[in-house]
């Protein structure tokens, strides 16, 4: 009860707060396949999209405007 209302409270003040979720066992396959063809950067920046909630393509096509292969 105090965590909910101390989360709630810092929610208040911050704002929403995003909470990196973990990859699905596919996803971390469809990774580990992918990172063959692709620097550890846009891995790295791969991964953290699809944390936010990115589809694989999403995080895949942002990566590569932003740090190339």
């Amino acid at each position: 009860m105090l965590m909910h209302i101390l989360y709630e409270s810092i929610r208040k003040l911050v704002g929403d707060i995003d909470v990196a979720k973990k990859l699905t066992k596919r996803q971390t396959n469809a990774l580990r396949r992918h990172s063959r063809h692709h620097t550890k950067k846009h891995m790295k920046f791969m991964r953290a999209q699809m944390r936010k909630g990115k589809t694989f393509t999403q995080a895949h096509k942002a990566a590569m405007k932003k740090v190339g292969r």
